[in-house]
């Protein structure tokens, strides 16, 4: 995926674990929505309890941000795609994997 290229390009970055992603700020709600209206999807967005979903003892996250400093300070990344992007990407690939499986 074009989001990710270059990120191990340095022997330095070689067994470190690295936080990668967009910094924009975007609820599950509003990832939802978009992914509806990327898919030109009918679908409702359904509710689920985060207890239901992980279990017990899981503490809700309404809100995730990547920390990238860690990843730009070893080898220079920094996202160069939006959000909107990677979702256009994503599904494509969805979209052909599911093609080529069907054929």
């Amino acid at each position: 995926m074009r989001a990710l290229d270059g990120l191990m390009s340095t022997e330095s970055a070689d067994g470190q674990i690295y936080n990668v992603g967009s910094t924009e700020v975007v609820t599950i709600r509003e990832l939802a929505e978009r992914v509806l209206r990327a898919t030109v999807s009918s679908s409702e967005i359904a509710f689920v309890p985060y207890a239901e979903v992980y279990g017990q003892g899981i503490e809700e996250m309404f809100q995730r941000i990547p920390s990238i400093e860690k990843v730009r300070s070893a080898i220079g990344w920094k996202p160069t795609l939006g959000l909107d992007e990677i979702l256009a990407e994503v599904i494509e690939l969805t979209r052909q994997e599911a093609r080529r499986v069907s054929a």
